[in-house]
């Protein structure tokens, strides 16, 4: 009888073992980053595809679909090899935050990986070889950069821009068509993407000199970290600008005024920023800012 409760118990904490370890997984992949990279290609689609098919029929199609989940899943196993590499860093910036090397091995880590790739670019095959050669790019530039480029001032953080927008880029791949409002776009998320990435280098500064990584901040001071961020969030009014001149429409001027309150609002924060919690706001303003731009294209 004692024998038998030892074994149910044992299979318990099995049990519950493997789900926190399925709960740490999908936040190593970060899945709500994948859901609003998934959620901004489709309707950044609605660029290309919105004049070969009546209203919202384009939503069915097969491609869209396939090149969207291919997409997110080379997408998280770059998060995976990216939390892979930075280990040691994510140890001495937020320690509570590590998984990998604890709740998940660094083996397993690597192996889901090479999974992770392994069903993304077997899953881009079947779509178009040009779409095949396109990820194959994408998923080795995501190790490339996680592995050295993450390393070296401004170039760093310039690749982590490009990446986060090449989500963008697949669909003009995949369809071989180009829309003046999707590269517009595409120029709006990535100057918003290098303003965040300066602010997470900002934030991670002390892991990042720990380990000897030549950052921005590191390589050029604070000042100059900051006035290069309101060089950027002052740039990122640009497209918006560029959108009412191409689409006049109430929708367009709404989601211009909407997010370049958000921009002005952001800026505010980074002239006033003196202490490192000050750089933290500036991050959840270009975060929410981001989520703006995503869920306003339907505006568009």
């Amino acid at each position: 009888m004692v024998r038998s409760s030892l074994r149910m118990g044992n299979g318990n904490d099995a049990r519950r073992l493997q789900f926190v370890r399925f709960l740490a997984f999908l936040s190593l992949i970060r899945w709500y980053n994948l859901f609003l990279v998934l959620m901004a290609q489709f309707l950044a689609a609605r660029f290309v595809l919105v004049g070969q098919s009546e209203q919202w029929n384009w939503l069915l199609d097969r491609g869209l679909w396939g090149l969207a989940l291919a997409g997110s899943i080379l997408l998280a196993g770059g998060y995976v090899i990216n939390a892979f590499y930075d280990m040691e860093t994510d140890l001495a910036n937020r320690p509570q935050e590590v998984i990998v090397g604890r709740v998940i091995s660094k083996k397993h880590a690597l192996q889901a990986w090479l999974v992770l790739n392994g069903v993304g670019l077997t899953l881009s095959a079947f779509l178009s070889p040009r779409l095949l050669l396109f990820y194959f790019l994408y998923s080795g530039s995501l190790w490339l950069y996680s592995h050295k480029l993450r390393k070296f001032p401004l170039i760093g953080e310039i690749a982590a821009a490009f990446l986060s927008v090449s989500a963008f880029f697949t669909i003009c791949v995949h369809y071989q068509s180009v829309n003046a409002g999707l590269l517009i776009l595409a120029a709006l998320f990535w100057v918003l993407v290098l303003a965040r990435e300066m602010v997470k280098k900002l934030i991670n500064m002390k892991g990042d000199l720990v380990f000897g990584y030549r950052t921005f901040p590191i390589e050029y001071g604070l000042k100059k970290t900051r006035r290069l961020l309101v060089i950027l969030h002052t740039t990122a009014l640009l497209p918006l600008l560029a959108f009412t001149l191409l689409n006049h429409s109430a929708s367009t001027y709404l989601f211009a005024g909407l997010v370049g309150s958000g921009v002005w609002a952001s800026l505010y924060l980074t002239f006033k920023a003196v202490r490192p919690a000050d750089h933290h706001r500036i991050n959840t303003a270009l975060k929410f800012i981001l989520l703006m731009c995503i869920g306003g294209i339907i505006l568009i």
